[in-house]
Formats: C-alpha cells, sequence, structure tokens
C-alpha cells in the first residue's frame, strides 16, 4: 500500500474520529408536541423524583385558610412571566419575539406546574412550601412582585421577585424566625418544555450546564438518563437546564451558598430538570439568599450581559474552537443583514471562504504536485534499486535516500497536497454549532423543503450533491501521472486503489452528513464546487508552465 493510500486512510480515519467525538448523533428519542396553551393557576406540581419528604408542618399562624391561590403576571418587553401565589413559584415563561408557530408562543415551563419552588430544612427533617398559599403585592410599576407569610412588617418567609429588560428575573429569600434552619433547597423538577415540533435529536441537543468547583461542565440529556448529575461542590456560580434553543438558568449572587445539587430528568416530559441546595451543619436563624433566574434563548450574547461566564450556556462547539465559532457567527450575522435569506447568505460565506483558503493553501498544493511529479521521475531509478537488493531492505533505504537527495526529492513531499483538507476541519467543527444552534438560524429558510437549514435534508439531496460534487474535487486533485504503458506495476496497483479511495470517500462522508444541519451540507456542497473550479484552473495553469522538467 503506497503513502498515497495510507494518507487518505488516516484523513478518514481523522474525520471519522472528529465527528464521532464533536458530531455526535444519539438514538432519536421519542417526539412530544409543544406545550399547550396556559392553563388556569394551579399549584405547582414537582416531578416525582422531587416530591417533598415528611417534614415539618407551618405553624397555623402562617396559614390563612381564607387566602385562594392566584395567578400573577409580570411583563417586559421580551416575556410575560406568571406566578402562583401557591407556593410562591414561577409558573409560566413566555417568550414574546419567538413562537413555536404563527399563533403558538415559546413557554419555557410544562404546562400544569411550576419552579422554584421552597424547601426549608432542618437538622432531621424538611418542611416544603409549594404548598403554602403566600400573601402577596405587586410594585407600583409592575416590575416587581413579594410574596410572604406571616405579618407583611415582619413576615417569616419572604420571596420577592423582580424583572429586568432583559430574560433575568431576580429572586430573593428571606426566612426570619421560623426555627433553627439548616439550609433551603430549590426545586426546578418541572425542567425546561419543548420549544420546537422536530425533537428527534433532543437526546443530543437538551443538556444540563453548571459551572461550579471552578469548571463548567455539560451533560447531556442521554447521558442524564443513563445516570443522574450533581453532588457536593464547595463553590457554585450556576446551573441551567437547555433546550435546543432556550435555557432557564439559576445564577447565584453573594453570597455563596449553594452546597449541592442535582441533575435528573422529568418522567413527564423527559427532559432535564433540577435541584438547588444550600445547607449548614450550625444553622441560623435568619437566612438570606439572592439570585437570577435566566429564562430565555441561550444566546451567546445575551447570556453574555449576565457575566459569571454564563455565556458558556450556549453552544458553541469545543473550548478551543469557540472564538472560531464567534467570528462566523458575527460573519454570517452581518451578512444577513444585507441578505434576508439564510441559504444565501451560506452559499456567499462558502464563496468567500473557498476564494480565501485555496489562495492559503497554494503554495501548500503546488509543493504536492511537484514533489509527485519529482517522485514520478525517479521511479524506474526506485525500481531499479528494488531489483538490484532484493532481499536487503536495509540497502535499499539507502539507495533510495541517496537518489532522492540527489534529485531534490522529498519522500513524503505529495502527501503536503491532502493538508488543504485539514484546513476545513475546524471551520466545519465551529459552523456545525453555529448552524445547529445558534437562535438566528431557528426556522432559516432556504427554498423548496429545506424551511430550517438547522434540520437535516430529509430528502437528502444535498449529502447526495455533496458526494458527487466531492468525486468530481478528487478528479482535479489527483496528480499528473505518466501513461499506463509507462506505469510500473506497483504504479498501476497505487492508481488503482486511488481510484477505489476517490469513490470510498464520498460515499463515507454521504452517511457522516446526511445527519448533519442542511446548512452545513449546503455550506461544504458549495465549498466543494468552488474549491474543484480552482484546482482545476491551478492544475492547468501548473501543467502550461511546466515547471517541473
Amino acid at each position: 500500500m503506497d503513502k498515497r493510500t495510507l494518507t487518505a486512510l488516516l484523513l478518514m480515519f481523522i474525520l471519522f474520529l472528529v465527528f464521532q467525538q464533536y458530531v455526535w448523533k444519539p438514538k432519536p428519542v421519542a417526539q412530544t408536541q409543544p406545550t399547550s396553551p396556559e392553563q388556569p393557576a394551579q399549584a405547582a406540581q414537582p416531578a416525582a423524583d422531587s416530591l417533598p419528604k415528611p417534614g415539618l408542618a407551618l405553624p397555623d399562624s402562617l396559614i390563612d385558610p381564607n387566602l385562594e391561590a392566584a395567578r400573577i403576571i409580570l411583563s417586559n418587553q421580551v416575556m410575560k412571566v406568571s406566578f402562583s401565589s401557591r407556593g410562591a413559584v414561577i409558573q409560566q415563561v413566555e417568550m414574546k419575539d419567538h413562537k413555536v408557530d404563527k399563533a403558538t408562543p415559546v413557554r419555557l415551563i410544562p404546562p400544569d406546574s411550576g419552579i422554584a419552588g421552597l424547601k426549608v430544612f432542618y437538622p432531621a427533617t424538611q418542611s416544603d412550601l409549594s404548598g403554602a398559599v403566600f400573601n402577596y403585592r405587586v410594585s407600583a410599576d409592575s416590575s416587581k412582585i413579594d410574596f410572604w407569610l406571616g405579618d407583611e412588617a415582619n413576615p417569616k418567609v419572604k420571596r420577592s421577585y423582580s424583572l429586568d429588560s432583559g430574560y433575568g428575573i431576580g429572586m430573593k429569600i428571606r426566612i426570619d424566625n421560623l426555627g433553627t434552619i439548616h439550609g433551603l433547597g430549590l426545586d426546578f423538577g418541572a425542567g425546561i418544555a419543548d420549544s420546537e415540533t422536530y425533537t428527534k435529536y433532543k437526546a443530543q441537543d437538551y443538556k444540563f450546564v453548571y459551572y461550579a468547583n471552578n469548571e463548567i461542565k455539560k451533560t447531556t440529556l442521554a447521558s442524564l438518563k443513563k445516570k443522574p448529575a450533581g453532588g457536593k461542590v464547595n463553590t457554585f456560580r450556576w446551573a441551567a437546564l437547555r433546550s435546543k434553543y432556550f435555557s432557564i438558568a439559576v445564577k447565584e449572587n453573594e453570597p455563596y451558598l449553594t452546597s449541592e445539587f442535582q441533575a435528573t430528568v422529568n418522567p413527564k416530559t423527559g427532559n432535564p430538570s433540577m435541584e438547588l441546595a444550600s445547607k449548614s451543619s450550625s444553622g441560623k436563624l435568619i437566612w438570606e439568599q439572592d439570585y437570577l433566574v435566566y429564562a430565555g434563548p441561550a444566546d451567546y450574547d445575551l447570556l453574555s450581559g449576565y457575566n459569571s461566564q454564563m455565556q458558556n450556556v450556549a453552544e458553541r462547539g469545543p473550548g478551543w474552537l469557540r472564538w472560531l465559532a464567534n467570528l462566523i457567527a458575527g460573519f454570517l450575522k452581518f451578512l444577513h443583514g444585507f441578505i434576508p435569506n439564510y441559504g444565501v447568505v451560506i452559499i456567499v460565506f462558502s464563496m468567500i471562504l473557498s476564494v480565501i483558503l485555496t489562495s492559503i493553501q497554494h503554495p501548500l498544493t503546488r509543493k504536492g504536485m511537484e514533489a509527485n511529479l519529482k517522485m514520478q521521475a525517479i521511479q524506474p531509478h526506485m525500481d531499479a534499486i528494488r531489483k538490484r537488493y532484493p532481499n536487503d531492505m536495509n540497502a535499499q533505504r539507502v539507495e533510495m535516500a541517496k537518489l532522492q537527495k540527489e534529485h531534490g526529492v522529498n519522500m513524503f513531499g505529495g502527501c503536503i497536497m491532502w493538508v488543504p483538507l485539514l484546513f476545513n476541519m475546524p471551520i466545519l467543527i465551529s459552523l456545525y454549532s453555529v448552524l445547529r444552534y445558534t437562535l438566528d438560524m431557528r426556522n432559516a429558510s432556504f427554498v423548496l423543503w429545506w424551511q430550517d437549514l438547522s434540520l437535516p435534508d430529509k430528502y437528502y439531496v444535498l449529502p447526495i450533491l455533496m458526494g458527487a460534487t466531492m468525486v468530481i474535487q478528487s478528479r482535479f486533485m489527483k496528480p499528473p501521472s505518466p501513461p499506463e504503458d509507462q506505469m510500473t506495476e506497483q504504479q498501476k496497483q497505487a492508481q488503482q486503489m486511488g481510484k477505489t479511495m476517490n469513490l470510498i470517500m464520498p460515499v463515507m462522508m454521504f452517511f457522516i452528513f446526511r445527519g448533519l444541519p442542511a446548512g452545513l451540507v449546503l455550506y461544504y456542497t458549495v465549498y466543494s464546487i468552488f474549491a474543484a473550479i480552482q484546482q482545476y484552473h491551478l492544475q492547468k495553469k501548473f501543467r502550461n508552465k511546466d515547471t517541473v522538467k
């Protein structure tokens, strides 16, 4: 097997490993429908795995039998947040600028449930406040709401929520003279709701992300189904539940008290859920904690504004390539400012990148072609050396090294032609994350049935076209070869192996790309077409000049 074949096999293996690592496709899970319209206010129902354990009953003085649960709504320019006075929980978060379909807005919390349920921990037991009906008061500007148990002037339990101008919900908790408290827990067991009608790849797209112990970790839904994530932590900053395009995140403000967390799968929705706990062995009469709940798009730029590296909730690929993904996302957004159709944006981006990379790769391609022609010129001499020393491999290596040195031939020079193929790998990995998870690509259409470029091509037209383009491109990249009647048997075998590899590679790429976003396949197809055209003109110019004698 010659070195060109070995190089091609090595590239295929590297390609397979890269896509296996960064573009993993899990088994599809059952498809669920988008959440139904809001229901009248009901008590928040925690997930089955987070049902309250038997605990202390609340003092009768805190329970007002005449109070009925109420649903209260706060709103800003981008979202509408519903609260329930039963448990003082967040019952629903509705996006104003994002819809499931033309009539249904995106809602982040599953129906008939709520998030941020409160538990109070004592040395041997706990009290769950999700069933308690709180008193409440909305601020004059309707941007803040206070819930309390007990006397308003001196409440035993007080929960305050306030909306910022974006997707942030400030949440403060104060517990005073409710016994010696050893901590509190926040229940987000309802998890995050589906926002898309197509959820075939939710096992890959949905994640639990957290920043604790000075490191950021991401766990896919598929992994959570196998094993819950969590445990005790020394330092905690935030944790987030993320669907494909949206997220519910909890960020703790100073002082940092959260000491435990657990992420599981909600059995009703099949989506990620979590619980947070702050515990102290010494106990306190007054316990206060301050949080920010982010409920909105998993957008890199929006999350960056909330500090503490919350932009890592957004999916931008592996950390070492995040800078490239950000650059690509910014450039695509810039082009979209002039071109309304994202399919055309990707085509223009592919053309521009093809011209830039081909110009950079031109010296390498030229050197590779020169090396191949030089190697072909000394092939008869190499065959003669093999015949002269048929059983002495050491002598063959010494003589061939002398021969190559005399003619200025680098044994691995021809492999340089394959280096430009590796240039595109970081771009493909970064572009995959951008096209699949960037909010701008949500429902981004092109033409015909390509109405969402973040999803795979359901008819496989683009992957087939891409494979055909690769076959044509491989013919342009094939180095010049002598006439068949002048070839040695080894050269003929190598040529036949090369033809076989040129057919296998497109087939393999078809099976890899058929499950990837249609926008990514469109990019690679257009890029390959323009690269093939430029490669053809380069080889034609190279042969006409006859630079290698």
